[in-house]
C-alpha cells in the first residue's frame, strides 16, 4: 500500500452497468484510469472524466488530496463512498417508474403487480388506489358507464360527478359533505306543493308514477301530507307513493303506464332480506279497476302489457325482472279462463237447480273470476263474482238460513262467491 492515497468519492449515477460489488466498481475503474492522468486535484471540487467509447461520465468528488496537486501515473485512491441510483423494488406495470401503489382488487390475485401515482385511480377522500381495469362504475343506475368519483355520506355507494350534490354548508365553515342525487332529496329537498304556498317543509317522498313517453317517473317532492300511498301490497305495507294528479287520474290512466309504475316500484319487505311479491292478476286486475268507471278485461291488461315490451331495453334491472315475471303470471293463470268460467257458472246453476229450484238458477246470468288464491298441496280456490237477476228481497233463497245455502255451495266448488 502507498503512503499517500487521495480519499474521493465515485458517483456513478450516469452509470448503466450494474455496479453491486466491487468487481462492478473496478471494472469502470480500468474504462477511465488513463483519462484521468493530468487532472488537478482541489479539496470539494467534481471531476468529471469522459469515456472513449460512450457518452457516459464518470464524476469524482475529492475529499482529500494529502498534499498532492495533480492525478499521475502513481497515483493511488481510497474510495470512500459510492453515489449510486437506487435500485427499483417495486415498479409500476405501465410506465415502469417507482411503483408503491397496489389496486385494492388486484391485491386478492398472488404476485398483484404495482402502479406509481400517474397511473392509480383514487376516489375522492379515499386512500385505496385502482387499476384502469378495476376502476369502480357510477352505481346510480345499472346501465351507468360513468367512472366512480365520491362515496355518499349518506348511502356509502360510489357514484360519479353527475349524481352528486353537495349538502349544506355548516355554521362552522367546515368542508363540505357530498351526498348522491337520491338521498339528498330524501334528507334535503323541500316539499314542491309547501313550497308554493311559502312553506318550508322537507318532501322525502316522491312521487313513483310512471310516463311512458318519457321513461321517468313524476319525481315531485311531497311531505307526508301531500303523498298518496296505493296500497298494491296490502293495507299494513307502504304502497306507491303518488302526487294528489296522478292520484286522481288512477280511475283512467293509460293502463300502460299504470303497468309500469307497478312494474318499477321496490316492494317493501316482507321478511329479512324479502321483499313482497307481486299481485298476482287477478289481483292485480282488482286493483286497477276499483275505482275505474270501465273495468279492464285480462285481455285488455295482458294487451298493455304485451306493448309493454317495446320499452322493456330501456328498463333497469329490477323492472325488467318484475315485467319478465309478470309476462309469466299472466301466461300461467289467465289461460283458459273463460273456459273455466264457463265451468264454474254451470257448476253454481246445478248447484241452485238441486239444492233450492230450477227459477233461482235461471236467475244465475253469469260467474266471473276476481281472485285466485293458492295453498302448498291444495288445489287453487278462486273469487267469483255471480251476477244474479233477483230483486232484493228474494235473493235470501241464493243465501239459505244462516248462510246454510251459500256456505255449502262455497264447500262443494272451492270457491268463494260474492253476489252482485
Amino acid at each position: 500500500m502507498p503512503d499517500t492515497l487521495i480519499d474521493i468519492i465515485c458517483d456513478l449515477r450516469n452509470q448503466t452497468k450494474n455496479v453491486d460489488d466491487i468487481g462492478g466498481i473496478e471494472s469502470i475503474w480500468q474504462i477511465y484510469s488513463k483519462q484521468m492522468i493530468g487532472l488537478k486535484l482541489e479539496t470539494g471540487v467534481p471531476l468529471q472524466v469522459s469515456s472513449p467509447t460512450s457518452s457516459e461520465a464518470l464524476v469524482i468528488w475529492v475529499l482529500d488530496p494529502h498534499g498532492q496537486t495533480q492525478i499521475t501515473n502513481d497515483s493511488s485512491f481510497n474510495v470512500v463512498d459510492v453515489l449510486r441510483n437506487p435500485k427499483l423494488l417495486y415498479t409500476c406495470r405501465v410506465c415502469g417508474e417507482y411503483g408503491p401503489l397496489r389496486c385494492v382488487k388486484c391485491e386478492e390475485k398472488e404476485g398483484s403487480s404495482r402502479l406509481c401515482s400517474k397511473h392509480a385511480y383514487f376516489i375522492e377522500d379515499e386512500l385505496a388506489a385502482y387499476c384502469e381495469e378495476h376502476i369502480p362504475s357510477c352505481s346510480c343506475s345499472a346501465s351507468c358507464t360513468e367512472r366512480a368519483d365520491f362515496r355518499c355520506s349518506r348511502c356509502h355507494r360510489l357514484y360519479g360527478k353527475h349524481f352528486r350534490k353537495a349538502g349544506p354548508q355548516t355554521a362552522d365553515g367546515a368542508d363540505k359533505v357530498y351526498y348522491c342525487n337520491r338521498c339528498y332529496s330524501s334528507l334535503f329537498e323541500q316539499c314542491d306543493v309547501c313550497s308554493k304556498a311559502r312553506i318550508n317543509r322537507l318532501g322525502k317522498s316522491t312521487c313513483a308514477y310512471h310516463s311512458i313517453s318519457t321513461g321517468e317517473s313524476c319525481g315531485l317532492h311531497l311531505c307526508w301530507e301531500h303523498s298518496y300511498q296505493w296500497k298494491i301490497w296490502g293495507p299494513h305495507n307502504r304502497g306507491v307513493t303518488l302526487c294528489e294528479y296522478h292520484k286522481r287520474i288512477l280511475s283512467s290512466a293509460d293502463p300502460q303506464e299504470i303497468l309500469f309504475t307497478v312494474l318499477a316500484a321496490k316492494a317493501p319487505y316482507a321478511g329479512r332480506g324479502k321483499r313482497q311479491s307481486l299481485p298476482n292478476p287477478f289481483r292485480l286486475r282488482r286493483m286497477i279497476n276499483r275505482h275505474r268507471t270501465y273495468p279492464l278485461t285480462f285481455d285488455q291488461l295482458y294487451s298493455a302489457l304485451a306493448n309493454l315490451q317495446a320499452s322493456s331495453v330501456s328498463m333497469n334491472s329490477h323492472t325488467k325482472r318484475n315485467f319478465d315475471y309478470m309476462t309469466r303470471s299472466f301466461q300461467e293463470n289467465i289461460a283458459g279462463i273463460g273456459n273455466k268460467e264457463q265451468e264454474i257458472l254451470y257448476q253454481i246453476r246445478e248447484f241452485y237447480r238441486m239444492k233450492v229450484g230450477a227459477d233461482v238458477a235461471a236467475a244465475i246470468a253469469g260467474a266471473e273470476i276476481v281472485d285466485r288464491f293458492y295453498k302448498p298441496g291444495e288445489p287453487s280456490r278462486f273469487r267469483v263474482q255471480v251476477k244474479v237477476n233477483l230483486p232484493e228481497r228474494e235473493r235470501g233463497r241464493l243465501i239459505g238460513t244462516k248462510g246454510s245455502v251459500i256456505n255449502l255451495l262455497k264447500s262443494q266448488l272451492n270457491v268463494e262467491v260474492d253476489l252482485v
